[in-house]
Parts: structure tokens; sequence; C-alpha cells
């Protein structure tokens, strides 16, 4: 007797269907997170050379500059985007390592997979987007060596084999 909670291979496929509308909503948010991220530099260097020419003009308090930085890395935006990439790569780690959609042919959910990664890098560049200035070597060694390795298992698990069958009379 089989239990009701387990789903059939029917049901998963149809499941499948909502993993690949949740992966479309994950790309317009990255790209959103993206394209605000680039709006949020072009800010941050308006607001500081603004800054920097007032202070040439009128001599102020240099506690006031110490507290500028808050306000150009935005912490809260870093948390924002922490749940959001988490939010993103969740399904990707689901739709690898789930015993239950394991079940499920890799072909079926493969671009899926890949997929929800770069919707992931889209998102990991626009932390780096909004103070390119001052992002760390290590954030661009990260961010190249993740793309870099999504294309590279993407084309390792995707390619064909070249070898023909042999077909035998």
């Amino acid at each position: 007797m089989e239990s009701k909670n387990i789903p059939t291979m029917d049901q998963l496929e149809q499941k499948l269907l909502f993993w690949e509308k949740w992966l479309f909503a994950s790309f317009g948010i990255a790209v959103i997170m993206l394209a605000q991220a680039f709006l949020k530099a072009y800010e941050n260097q308006l607001l500081v050379n603004v800054l920097f020419s007032v202070q040439e003009k009128y001599p102020v308090f240099d506690q006031h500059y110490a507290e500028l930085s808050t306000g150009l890395i935005s912490p809260a935006r870093i948390l924002f985007w922490l749940f959001l990439e988490l939010l993103t790569l969740t399904p990707a780690v689901i739709l690898s390592f789930h015993s239950t959609w394991r079940k499920v042919r890799l072909a079926n959910r493969y671009d899926l997979i890949f997929g929800y990664l770069l919707a992931g890098w889209i998102m990991l560049l626009s932390l780096g987007a909004q103070d390119p200035v001052n992002a760390s070597n290590g954030y661009n060694v990260f961010a190249l060596v993740f793309l870099f390795t999504i294309g590279l298992g993407y084309w390792l698990t995707r390619r064909k084999k070249d070898k023909a069958e042999e077909v035998f009379p």
C-alpha cells in the first residue's frame, strides 16, 4: 500500500511548472536588483561629489563624514539582498539534491537548476554593482569564479557524446 504523502511522477512533473514560474520571478527580481544597484551607484557618486564640494567651501565636522558610509553602503539593502539570494538559490539546491526530486529525470530539471544558479549570479553581481569602486578583489574573484563554474558545469554536463553508436547487423 502506497502512502498518500509520496508524490507520483505525474504530480512531480506538474510541480516542475511551478518551479519554472518561480524561475521567471527570480530572474525578474535579479534584473530589478541589478538595475537598482546601478541607480544606487550613480546616486552615491552624485552624493559624494556634492558633499566633498560642500566640505571645501564650509568646514564641517569629520564625524558627519564618518557616518556617510552608513548611507552609502545601506545595510538594510544588503540584508534584503541576502534574503533574496537565499530565496533564489534554495530551489536550485532542492531540485538538485532533495530525494523526492531526484526521482525525476535530470534532463527535466536540468535547465531549471542552472537557471536558478544564473539568477543567483545576477543577484551577486547586483551586490557589487551598487558600490563598484569599493568592491574588494575577493568579491570580484568570487563573482568571476561563480560564473565560470556555472558555465563550465553546464557545458560539461550538457555536451553530447561525439562517439557514434555502433550498429551491428
